[in-house]
């Protein structure tokens, strides 16, 4: 039987161009990683090595110049298909992110999986680490990529999904 994961808050993940890490400074979470690492990706002018507030402040600006243009360019395959019910639009996206989702772990190396006790509940917890890919593109990369395009697309479903429900 498998363990859940809290969606990759238990495991610790290292890339190959992580920075090397000084005293104080934890190996982030998968899950973290994700939220945040691969969102601020997308501002490469900002210095990696910043405090939270200092990081905030320089993405700024930048990232409503990256909103306007999201919102002024229409992303590829965003559109759902004219037939399908709004109802089921949320199943629908979440069978179109699952190849990406399945990519997102082949892409790692899980090690030293084991249960963690948690309150009333047992997770699995663990180290996952990047692997060489054939496509020698780098993890870090490939999220950032991953995330640019989603996030496009989500934008523009959202506002075709409120057009939709509110006519």
């Amino acid at each position: 039987s498998s363990l859940p994961d809290e969606g990759g808050n238990t495991f610790t993940l290292e890339l190959s161009d992580d920075l090397p890490r000084s005293r104080g400074i934890h190996k982030k979470t998968f899950h973290g990683f994700w939220d945040y690492d691969a969102v601020n990706t997308l501002f490469p002018e900002v210095p990696k090595a910043l405090r939270k507030n200092e990081l905030q402040s320089q993405i700024e600006p930048l990232k409503k110049q990256l909103v306007h243009e999201m919102a002024a360019h229409e992303p590829r395959n965003w559109q759902m298909p004219a037939n399908l019910e709004i109802r089921k639009y949320a199943e629908a996206w979440a069978d179109e992110i699952l190849p990406v989702a399945c990519e997102a772990h082949q892409r790692l190396q899980f090690t030293n999986v084991h249960p963690l006790r948690e309150e009333d509940r047992v997770l699995a917890a663990g180290e996952a680490e990047e692997k060489p890919m054939a496509d020698h593109i780098a993890y870090r990369t490939w999220a950032t990529n991953v995330v640019g395009e989603e996030l496009h697309k989500a934008g523009w479903r959202l506002a075709d999904l409120l057009e939709k429900a509110l006519r």
